[in-house]
């Protein structure tokens, strides 16, 4: 009977291990989205979009415009010219994988960080794809639009096997004024 109980212990101990290491401290590689989360617009495609712009062995982006309204959704392309997958996190801007910036006292600042109460995840961008994410504006003191000024858009990548070895870099768009 005691030995029963020590084996039932020992399987709950065992089963709640290995479900915490599957949990890994909340980092879900390659999961896009969940229930009740918004989830960045995406498109993918192994050819250029129309305006050409999938370079071969880069990664670039791309902005639908270079002159917004404060209100406007910015539609960006992550073009990944490069032979492999690469990887991002998500709960940048908008809760995409790009991070909107707008130049203030001459620096950089990012703008409508993501406030989901979610952990944060490498999301995948397969080689020689386009995948379109769209920004909507929260970063201005009423909470709805963008804040009038310059703005550049900013990936931050990694390559490899999820995001553990290969390329990794940093991009920005054009820059583009809102307002």
């Amino acid at each position: 009977m005691q030995r029963a109980i020590r084996r039932g212990v020992l399987v709950a101990f065992v089963g709640s291990s290995v479900l915490l290491l599957l949990a890994g401290c909340g980092r879900n590689v390659g999961s896009v989205g969940s229930a009740g989360s918004p989830q960045p617009s995406t498109s993918s495609s192994a050819t250029p979009n129309a305006s050409n712009q999938l370079a071969s062995g880069h990664v670039t982006l791309t902005v639908d415009k270079q002159r917004y309204a404060t209100n406007d959704t910015i539609a960006v392309t992550i073009h990944n010219g490069l032979p492999q997958t690469i990887w991002a996190a998500d709960h940048q801007t908008s809760c995409t994988t790009v991070t909107a910036e707008r130049l203030q006292d001459g620096k950089w600042v990012a703008v409508g960080v993501c406030r989901l109460m979610t952990p944060t995840r490498l999301v995948p961008l397969s080689a020689a794809s386009a995948v379109v994410q769209h920004l909507v504006g929260t970063g201005s003191s009423s909470g709805r639009g963008w804040p009038s000024g310059t703005y550049r858009v900013t990936l931050t990548y990694t390559g490899g096997d999820e995001g553990t070895s290969g390329p990794s870099g940093v991009v920005h768009s054009d820059e583009f004024t809102i307002g």
